[in-house]
Formats: C-alpha cells, sequence, structure tokens
C-alpha cells in the first residue's frame, strides 16, 4: 500500500473522509438529543404556564 503511487495520499483522504462523516455523525446525535430532551422540557414549561394561568383565572371568579 505504501509503496504504491498515491497509495499514501489515498489513505490519508480515506481517513479524513472517515473523520469528516463521523464528526457529522456526532453533531447529528447532538442536535437529535437536544431535540429530545428541550421539546419535552418547552412542553413541559408551556404546560405548567397554561396550569398557572388556569388557576389563577378560577381564583379570581371565585
Amino acid at each position: 500500500m505504501v509503496g504504491a503511487p498515491g497509495g499514501w495520499e489515498c489513505m490519508v483522504k480515506r481517513k479524513l473522509k472517515q473523520r469528516r462523516e463521523r464528526t457529522i455523525r456526532k453533531e447529528k446525535l447532538k442536535t437529535f438529543l437536544l431535540r429530545l430532551v428541550l421539546f419535552p422540557a418547552f412542553l413541559v414549561f408551556i404546560f405548567f404556564n397554561n396550569a398557572k394561568n388556569i388557576s389563577k383565572s378560577n381564583f379570581n371568579e371565585n
């Protein structure tokens, strides 16, 4: 492999390509996990705000 002409360049290119794919995969995983964590948190936040507002409006009516 090393003795072949351009073999070393080919190896380096392949390594770089693998590294790039790995980082892309990591980024995708990060964004997926962030969405997985933030989306339910956001929903819970909205739900609690609505619950507070509903309870306040109920108290005001009585």
